[in-house]
């Protein structure tokens, strides 16, 4: 069996996953350009990974960029790993990439993530390198 067909198993019967309600969290690639990020305020772009909360109160995903999500995540109550996230596996490969690298890399966080260095930090493409 898969490692992500053994999460999905999983997301699938748990609520609570390292104290984290992961069926309040998901990732996709931003359908348009009308979202906006709930901490920076600003628009995210079509085609960008995002990562949302739902909004239980209203039923409504409240999105993020990778790189607010990530400096807020103990504070949106997300202490997990990001392949829990709902839609994780529907990503391309690169994209999960990113976001494991991008959460693994956290706490080298700058404090304001539109820091210009932080942003060309987060935006470093990862290499993944395949076994001989």
């Amino acid at each position: 069996m898969s490692r992500a067909m053994l999460t999905r198993m999983l997301l699938a019967r748990s609520e609570i996953i390292d104290g984290t309600k992961i069926r309040q969290f998901r990732t996709e690639n931003a359908k348009s350009d009308r979202s906006k990020c709930q901490i920076c305020g600003d628009k995210i772009d079509q085609d960008e990974v995002r990562i949302s909360r739902l909004d239980e109160d209203r039923g409504i995903d409240r999105w993020h960029h990778v790189h607010c999500f990530i400096v807020a995540a103990p504070d949106l109550d997300f202490h997990t790993r990001v392949e829990n996230l709902q839609g994780f596996f529907e990503l391309s490969e690169e994209d999960r990439m990113m976001l494991i690298h991008a959460m693994e890399h956290r706490h080298e966080c700058f404090e304001d993530p539109s820091d210009s260095e932080y942003m060309n930090y987060i935006d470093t493409p990862v290499i993944i390198q395949e076994s001989p």
